[in-house]
């Protein structure tokens, strides 16, 4: 096709400025100190070619941090330009400004292009849990999902029964695989195993391997001790099965097709003003906070708080939330995302405390909610739908959460005398606890359960002194 000259004049003069632009560049390269100029001609030839952007770089890393070429070079290609554009992005320092971190934000955008050329039959997207071994009376099993790790913890006191805090715990590299044994009896009836690229995660109480009661299993001698003799085989299947399951895990994140993580507060809004139909508007804010929650990893979505603080806030002032009647499953998954993350202390950290202070009530409300479990009159668990049902709250956790979101000397009194009332309810929960495990230790006559019944009361006798420590 032959081009016009109006044409070829766009071209040359687009070429022009170009040549002009890293000329300018390269003359300003040369005048900057001696100890950066290697530096910022590594991003030069990654396609840095505007000063703004070099001074910028300059002045907002330190001296000899870094940016990944390749990613710069994707970000200076053409190819990305239009959805760049759309979160307000046309210069290095537009990504601070808007919220989002250079390196996470780009190979996200990266893996979001990769996402449409997957055919969806190579993807495994079964959430059944997974037997994957069986050694003597020990079933291996892998949750899948979090609505499967709930039926599979069962009977245990693990925070992964909550589907949402097991999809948070198996984000990253760390995988969680359950193993129960019916002749067991309880807490070793069922253990979790954590496994990692480094091996099994050993650990402390409430950690990663850990018996239905939460007693960490801190060594290969202990999980010996529980186990028996066929611990190395368990131990095989799980360090043969975990980079199988981490790559197929891979593969169906990659799979996803929901919106991109790259979701700002004003994106939201619109859309959601043009969802006229209440249905369509619920099943919106359903489809975006489950590809938040699926998606995006933990620490993305830290950083990106205040933008999905904003978001939360907006699906809770919508009057339709509150119609019970219509769409309810949906709904209670909707504030059930949102409840994790307003009482989860690090994502609730970067939020200003004004705005803490505003939702102090609902977070209070959400918080109980999160740490209270049911039972009937014999001691197991129940839901809390069945008639002997009783509640009881773990008001410890509660207070722990509490304190980190809301400094004593800092919020108002009101606030204060919560904090302390929920205090002396978490000294009460305690003691109550200190009781019934020496009440049970006196009926065990095996060693290694005396040894981890005291192990227990002595982390909380600890923790009963701390926080008779705080009275003022």
């Amino acid at each position: 096709m032959r081009l016009s000259q109006k044409q070829l004049r766009f071209i040359i003069k687009e070429e022009l400025v170009l040549v002009l632009e890293t000329r300018r560049a390269r003359d300003w390269i040369a005048k900057q100190d001696k100890s950066q100029r290697d530096r910022l001609m590594d991003f030069y030839e990654a396609g840095m070619t505007n000063i703004p952007d070099l001074s910028y770089t300059l002045n907002a890393l330190p001296p000899r941090a870094t940016l990944d070429t390749d990613l710069l070079k994707a970000y200076y290609s053409k190819e990305y330009k239009d959805i760049l554009n759309q979160y307000g992005i046309k210069q290095l320092k537009d990504f601070q400004e808007q919220g989002y971190a250079f390196t996470p934000f780009m190979q996200a955008l990266i893996d979001y292009k990769k996402r449409k050329n997957l055919d969806p039959s190579d993807i495994e997207t079964s959430k059944d849990a997974k037997i994957i071994g069986q050694v003597d009376d020990w079933t291996i099993t892998d949750p899948v999902s979090g609505e499967e790790s709930a039926r599979c913890a069962g009977g245990t006191t693990w925070c992964t029964r909550g589907a949402i805090t097991y999809d948070r715990y198996v984000k990253g590299d760390i995988k969680l695989y359950y193993l129960s044994n019916d002749k067991k009896k309880y807490p070793y009836n069922k253990l979790s195993f954590g496994v990692d690229k480094s091996g099994i995660r050993y650990g402390g109480d409430g950690q990663y391997t850990v018996d239905a009661a939460n007693g960490g299993i801190n060594s290969y001698d202990t999980a010996k001790r529980i186990v028996g003799d066929g611990i190395d085989e368990i131990i095989s299947i799980l360090l043969d099965y975990y980079p199988k399951d981490m790559e197929k895990r891979s593969t169906q994140l990659l799979a996803k097709n929901e919106n991109d993580i790259f979701l700002n507060y004003i994106n939201f809004i619109r859309e959601a003003k043009e969802l006229t139909d209440s249905s369509q508007r619920i099943l919106f804010y359903k489809r975006i906070l489950k590809h938040v929650f699926d998606d995006v990893t933990a620490g993305d979505v830290v950083r990106a708080a205040r933008h999905l603080y904003k978001i939360f806030d907006f699906i809770l002032k919508d009057k339709e939330m509150k119609n019970k009647k219509f769409l309810s499953e949906e709904k209670n998954e909707i504030i059930d995302i949102i409840k994790f993350h307003l009482t989860w202390a690090s994502f609730m950290k970067k939020i200003p405390l004004e705005e803490k202070i505003k939702k102090f009530n609902l977070i209070y409300k959400y918080l109980i909610n999160s740490y209270t479990k049911y039972y009937d009159a014999d001691g197991e668990e129940v839901n809390p739908q069945d008639e002997d049902a009783e509640p009881v709250i773990n008001f410890n956790n509660a207070y722990s959460t509490l304190k980190r979101l809301y400094p004593k000397d800092e919020v108002p009194e009101n606030i204060r005398a919560v904090l302390e009332s929920t205090r002396l309810k978490a000294i009460e929960y305690i003691e109550k606890e200190i009781e019934f495990i020496r009440n049970d230790r006196n009926t065990f006559t095996d060693t290694f359960e005396i040894e981890q019944a005291d192990r227990t009361l002595n982390i909380l006798q600890n923790k009963l002194e701390s926080l008779k420590a705080e009275e003022q």
